[in-house]
């Protein structure tokens, strides 16, 4: 057996204890990562630890005994040794990772993490379901006994619409690639299911003399769904995930501006939006009493739930749908869309549009345009650059 000359060591420690530390090796032709000892029999494993002191000190045991394990000629792998003798000497602890433990890892990880509600409840409904499709056996071995075909079969169990299909296609994606991350295994085979090809939801836009009609109906008979529909038309916020946690203390500058931060918009960043004087002179009115922290619609210190326009929108769409004011494919979203439309056919200005909705990309914005059917590809010309 000849030994590969050991060029130099190295150690990899995070800060963070969630994040495994190694050993890094680096051989003649190639690095290796070593987590613990068992590529040469002794019982050292730093990941174990739950202080960063102790594990520094395993994690120096460990590269200390490797130098010498290579000094002595008592490292296990040799110039002959194939790519699948290196896992099996080198990764066994990846190899024997039980596929329940992993999954329940990643998911507290992700639970912990800041990411909203909606995307954390996403998580543990797609992890029950999928720890549930899972036979006995399957949960208690080892993650390389997991079968993409195993995957799929558990995706074909939400072919109701292709959205959902892919809703789930995408949580079970996000546990495996979480996996994949942590203890660095791939796990791209079980990732390559069917994808399935959504069909665009059209938000039919309003026609200006029927859009008065129904925001005269809305502030008649529900005035926070009045106050949510002016505010997505006029200042193109989404319903969900930005008007509804609107507090008094949003609005600057005389009820002028709104400020919000880059964990209360979609995109990320500060935005800051202008008021129209229409929708100042009902904000002004509506929030005279309404303390400077509490919700503009619950006039509380807390929001109502991520369903609260989406319900009040159901139960008055179907009001409007009688009275003939409302046909089936306008929707809350309708709102912003429309006043997209509105702005675009008044300045033909693709970038100001961007800019008002939020967009982090100008082609999210044309794409935005070409949907709605208010651009052609001819209209891109327009912003190609000239030579």
């Amino acid at each position: 057996m000849i030994p590969k000359q050991l060029l130099r060591t190295g150690i990899n420690n995070p800060k963070d204890l969630n994040k495994r530390c190694y050993v890094n090796l680096y051989l003649e032709d190639k690095r290796i990562k070593i987590y613990n000892g068992k590529c040469i029999n002794l019982d050292i494993n730093p990941n174990v630890e739950n202080d960063l002191a102790k594990r520094t000190l395993e994690l120096q045991l460990l590269e200390y005994e490797i130098k010498k394990a290579f000094a002595e000629g008592r490292y296990p792998i040799d110039r002959t040794a194939s790519k699948h003798q290196f896992r099996d000497n080198l990764i066994i602890e990846r190899e024997a990772l039980v596929l329940k433990d992993a999954l329940d890892e990643v998911l507290n990880l992700k639970l912990a993490s800041n990411l909203s509600k909606l995307y954390k409840r996403n998580l543990k409904r797609i992890h029950k379901l999928f720890v549930d499709f899972l036979t006995t056996e399957e949960k208690e071995g080892c993650l390389s006994n997991l079968s993409q075909n195993r995957v799929q079969e558990f995706l074909n169990q939400f072919q109701s619409s292709s959205t959902y299909y892919m809703d789930k296609r995408r949580d079970i994606n996000v546990l495996l690639s979480g996996i994949s991350n942590k203890y660095e295994v791939d796990l791209g085979k079980l990732k390559k299911t069917n994808r399935v090809k959504v069909k665009a939801t059209l938000h039919k836009y309003y026609e200006l003399p029927q859009l008065k009609r129904i925001l005269s109906y809305l502030e008649k008979h529900n005035d926070n769904l009045y106050i949510c529909c002016l505010l997505s038309y006029s200042c193109f916020l989404r319903p969900h995930q930005e008007i509804r946690i609107l507090t008094k203390s949003h609005f600057k500058n005389g009820f002028t501006q709104i400020h919000l931060s880059g964990s209360e918009n979609k995109s990320g960043r500060i935005r800051v939006v202008p008021l129209p004087d229409y929708v100042r002179e009902k904000l002004v009115s509506h929030c005279k009493d309404i303390e400077e922290h509490h919700n503009i619609f619950s006039k509380s210190i807390t929001a109502y739930n991520e369903h609260y326009f989406s319900t009040n929108w159901t139960r008055e769409h179907k009001k409007m749908s009688k009275l003939g004011l409302i046909d089936k494919d306008q929707t809350i979203y309708s709102f912003r869309h429309t006043g997209a439309i509105a702005v675009y056919k008044k300045t033909k200005d693709v970038h100001i549009l961007q800019q008002l909705l939020g967009h982090s990309d100008m082609i999210v914005t044309l794409n935005y345009l070409r949907g709605l059917g208010q651009m052609s590809l001819d209209n891109y010309k327009e912003i190609l650059p000239d030579l």
